[in-house]
């Protein structure tokens, strides 16, 4: 035992400090421009400081004052419109800008941790055109601020209303045990993957990143194989975590801790609140995306089995599906909606990164709903282009309609990559929000407060009590075909697919829906 004074960590030890540093959440980059745009940044930069960037073309100067102290500076841009870039140097101000941007990415959102070499002035410059961005500086930091989705003012553990950061960063442990090691070969190219996967899927909104060490753990992986195998196992998991001073459901900020390990009999994949926890069987890059989707609060990509219906109107009340314990009315409920049920959908499970629907993108911030997916109101004749190519610059990739009584709204998409594309191709597929809010989701707020639900419109075309995949290739020609319609059982409107048009296989291929509202009043 050992005591140490003013110090908030415990050591780690000797065996494994090789392994991580504790790491310390980021602060957040504050929108200070929507608080106080009048207090536009000037001359000289300090510690801890968020100032609001002069709006325009225009270069903006800054420098640090000399400090012998200052080893290195994290420098952070986020927020408002424009793409600007930084450069940071130790010539003049004019030098500075005259140089290659230490930082040039697309948009605001900049990050440069530069090394303090001496204790000369150190000078910044903010060059492109931009509009509403902020600026944070950091002293010996090595990591840029968090930047906050808009709608969030401060970073929360609750997913209920939505993802609050830009970026996530997988924290993955690799382990192996004394006679069993981690066989995933491709576990590094999978992170890659997985993590672009991301940033697609959120057209450029989004970042995705990971860090792994290698944890040799000493005994034997068959000491956990006793008659509570699943808890004494992802218990010795976690504490290998804990070991190294972070907390697995608490990695503060973005982080999420992945837990890779050999595989363990009865075992399965473990998502969680800003966790997860894969078995290197499951060794796809797929599985690493979808269970992401969990750890940021994410439910499965449900489906709706109504037999030869394609929906059912339901009693007012919620005792048809808020089972509240009882196995038998479980069971039926589990028999119409479908838990893994989407197979155009990488939060079904499938084994490879097929696009992400566009409610539960919403969730992330990614769409901004009045130009992306706008809601209809009115007849009318409606273009939807493809939302699965990383791009949403040629007009609406999605339409919305809410039922008749007001209480449930339909996300329409047209999708043209997926494996059953010469499917998907001919026909819209449409998501339904709101329907049959999961139980569990009332007092658990570290997932979303609603679960997408893939309607078939052409249900039973595989007839018979079916369960597993079997069940979910009955989903595989949900789409509603051009030439097909379907009315709203609540009475809010009949849709028909009228045509397809656009480049095909690109972000230009479109598709025409007809509206029709009825009339409720």
């Amino acid at each position: 035992m050992v005591v140490d004074f003013d110090i908030d960590k415990c050591r780690v030890p000797k065996n494994m400090q090789h392994i991580l540093r504790p790491i310390l959440s980021p602060p957040v980059l504050n929108d200070i421009c929507a608080d106080q745009p009048w207090r536009k940044g000037r001359g000289e930069l300090v510690d801890g400081q968020t100032i609001c960037l002069p709006d325009g073309r225009k270069s903006n100067y800054f420098y640090v004052r000399g400090n012998q102290q200052l080893k290195q500076l994290a420098i952070s841009t986020n927020h408002g419109s424009g793409d600007l870039s930084l450069h940071v140097g130790k010539t003049t101000p004019l030098g500075v800008s005259q140089s290659s941007p230490l930082s040039a990415q697309a948009g605001n959102d900049e990050c440069v941790v530069y090394k303090n070499e001496d204790s000369q002035i150190t000078y910044v410059v903010v060059k492109g055109n931009k509009k509403d961005a902020s600026l944070a500086l950091d002293f010996n930091s090595d990591k840029c601020r968090l930047p906050l989705r808009p709608g969030f003012t401060e970073e929360t553990r609750s997913r209920t209303d939505g993802y609050p950061y830009k970026s996530a960063h997988l924290l993955v442990y690799k382990l192996n045990f004394s006679d069993q090691t981690n066989s995933w070969r491709e576990l590094e190219n999978d992170l890659e993957k997985a993590c672009d996967y991301y940033n697609k899927q959120s057209y450029g909104q989004f970042k995705a990143s990971w860090e792994m060490v290698e944890v040799n753990l000493p005994e034997s992986i068959g000491r956990y194989h006793d008659g509570n195998v699943a808890t004494s196992f992802k218990n010795r998991c976690r504490q290998a975590v804990i070991d190294t001073g972070i907390s697995p459901y608490d990695p503060g900020g973005d982080n999420i801790v992945m837990i890779a390990s050999p595989s363990f009999t009865f075992e399965k994949p473990q998502p969680g609140n800003s966790f997860m926890m894969i078995m290197d069987h499951d060794n796809t890059a797929a599985a690493i995306a979808h269970d992401m989707g969990h750890a940021m609060g994410l439910n499965h990509a449900g489906a709706i089995d109504a037999d030869n219906e394609i929906i059912r109107k339901m009693p007012e009340d919620d005792s048809w599906y808020n089972c509240r314990g009882n196995i038998t009315c479980k069971i039926e409920r589990d028999k119409y909606l479908v838990n893994y049920g989407n197979p155009f959908d990488v939060m079904s499970g499938d084994s490879y990164l097929t696009e992400m629907n566009l409610l539960y993108k919403s969730f992330f911030g990614w769409l901004d709903l009045e130009k992306d997916v706008p809601l209809a109101t009115e007849s009318g004749r409606y273009r939807i282009h493809a939302f699965d190519h990383g791009d949403k610059d040629n007009g609406p990739i999605g339409l919305r309609l809410k039922s008749g009584n007001g209480d449930y709204t339909y996300w329409l998409a047209y999708r043209t990559i997926h494996p059953d594309k010469n499917v998907t191709t001919n026909g819209i597929v449409i998501n339904l929000e709101g329907y049959a809010e999961s139980e569990a989701n009332d007092s658990d707020d570290s997932f979303w407060k609603t679960t997408s639900y893939l309607l078939d419109m052409t249900p039973d075309s595989i007839v018979g009590d079916y369960i597993g995949d079997a069940k979910r290739n009955d989903f595989k020609d949900s789409t509603l075909a051009v030439g097909k319609s379907f009315t709203d059982p609540w009475g809010g409107f009949t849709i028909t697919t009228n045509q397809t048009g656009g480049i095909a296989d690109t972000a230009k291929a479109w598709i025409e829906v007809d509206v029709v509202k009825e009339d409720i009043s």
